[in-house]
């Protein structure tokens, strides 16, 4: 469900700032450095039971 940016931060209150704010994640950095090669499906394929 959208809501719009001043109900999300009335509905999250302080944590809005983090819940609004546009951060894309990566796991590269984390498997180039550990050498952490994942073995399950993504999130999404998961979720769907791809």
């Amino acid at each position: 469900m959208s809501i719009s940016h001043e109900d999300a931060e009335k509905h999250f209150g302080w944590l809005s700032q983090f819940v609004l704010s546009d951060n894309p994640v990566s796991s590269a950095l984390t498997q180039e450095l550990l050498g952490w090669n994942p073995k399950n499906p993504a999130l999404i394929e998961d979720i769907l039971g791809v």
